[in-house]
Formats: C-alpha cells, sequence, structure tokens
C-alpha cells in the first residue's frame, strides 16, 4: 500500500521543499495542503508536480485540519511564524500564536488517526 503525506504549507518554502522530494521518489501518495490552494503559487506547483492532491486548511481551524489529514498516514508540519498576522498577534502580546498553530497540528493529526507527525 502507498502510504499517504500531508504536507502542511506546501505553497511554502519548506513546503514546496518537501513536496519536491518526495514526489521525485514516487513513493508516495502526496497530499498538499495550502490555505489557497487555487491560487497562484499553489498553480505554479500543480503544474510542476503531477498527481498531487490540493486541498485547502488553515492552522489557525482544527477542523480543517483534521479533515485535510483524513487518511494519510504521515503529516509533514510547519507553522507560518513569519505570517504578517502571527507577527502581529504576537506583537500585541499573544505569545502563544504560533504554539497554537503547532499544537493544532497535533491535535488534528492524532484526531485523524495519522501514524507519524514530522
Amino acid at each position: 500500500m502507498t502510504k499517504l503525506v500531508a504536507i502542511v504549507g506546501a505553497t511554502g518554502l519548506q513546503g514546496s521543499s518537501v513536496l519536491k522530494s518526495l514526489h521525485a521518489t514516487g513513493k508516495y501518495k502526496l497530499r498538499a495542503l495550502s490555505r489557497n490552494p487555487d491560487g497562484n503559487q499553489a498553480a505554479s506547483l500543480k503544474a510542476k508536480y503531477s498527481g498531487v492532491e490540493w486541498v485547502p486548511a488553515n492552522l489557525d481551524d482544527t477542523a480543517s485540519l483534521r479533515k485535510a489529514f483524513q487518511g494519510a498516514n504521515t503529516v509533514f508540519g510547519v507553522t507560518q511564524f513569519f505570517q504578517k498576522d502571527i507577527m502581529e498577534r504576537v506583537e500585541h502580546g499573544d505569545v502563544d500564536a504560533e504554539f497554537n498553530q503547532g499544537k493544532n497540528i497535533v491535535d488534528a493529526a492524532i484526531a485523524a488517526g495519522v501514524d507519524s507527525i514530522v
């Protein structure tokens, strides 16, 4: 059985690098998560990497993550610490903004029955 890897932030630097590397092996089914899977960055990656499933997900919305992780064996997770609204939230005293995104990834992966989180 081919394992399914869900890649959080697939249009970002780390996520797109993981997407590129795993796609090159041809050994995995890949599910790319993005806040905007129909945006320009996703369109560019879709053109390069055929056969990848693209789904919407938001790190501040555990339900969207849980849905996106359904059936996945592994999740590659990355927070969006550099995202403008995260930085603004931290500047205004929400020191747990990035932590909460990481916790949401872990909680959703556990709820979806994911085997491994990277």
